[in-house]
């Protein structure tokens, strides 16, 4: 049985919020959710990591950056530190 992400759960999965969520539905840029309840919808991973898998990883250039998780932001910061130390 496949896993299915809940609102909060797909917002933290895949960095982006609501708005930007329904936006791409409405686009066709993003997979729909299936129905749960009456007034429950859920998306099913699989989907997701498909979608997120077929994302570009960075625009590679300076007009924009990849965003930074857990380790990296950490190290990152710690580069900046330094730099701004010396």
């Amino acid at each position: 049985m496949e896993k299915v992400l809940k609102l909060p759960e797909l917002k933290s999965a895949t960095g982006l919020g609501k708005t930007a969520i329904y936006d791409l539905m409405q686009e066709g840029g993003f997979p729909r959710p299936i129905r749960l309840s009456q007034r429950a919808v859920g998306w099913i991973s699989s989907e997701i990591e498909q979608w997120l898998a077929a994302r570009p990883r960075s625009t590679g250039g300076r007009a924009g950056t990849a965003k930074l998780q857990g380790a990296e932001m950490a190290a990152a910061a710690g580069t900046v530190k330094a730099r701004g130390q010396s």
